[in-house]
């Protein structure tokens, strides 16, 4: 038998979230090291998500968009298979 080694959860980006000019997403972020972008979105704005896996490029291509929602529904949703993401309380607050 092989022991599957424990998943490690995955840490806030090390900057704060900065707000979004966007009607779905209020507020980014990006931590490049570990490559997890963060978001809270105008429907759940007490949880940041926290979306694994997610290149340098693909956080440029988001930060350009013109709708980031669009983006959303259209680079990342559809891959949560390759980008899992965790919902995360923010502080003082549960989920």
């Amino acid at each position: 038998m092989s022991a599957t080694a424990p998943q490690k959860r995955p840490q806030m980006p090390s900057q704060q979230p900065l707000p979004s000019h966007s009607t779905v997403i209020t507020h980014t972020g990006y931590d490049a090291h570990s490559q997890l972008l963060a978001l809270i979105f105008s429907g759940s704005p007490n949880c940041v998500y926290l979306y694994q896996n997610v290149t340098a490029a693909m956080a440029s291509g988001f930060e350009r968009a013109k709708s980031k929602g669009m983006w959303f529904d259209q680079e990342l949703r559809p891959y949560l298979n390759l980008h899992p993401f965790m919902k995360v309380a923010v502080v003082g607050e549960t989920v």
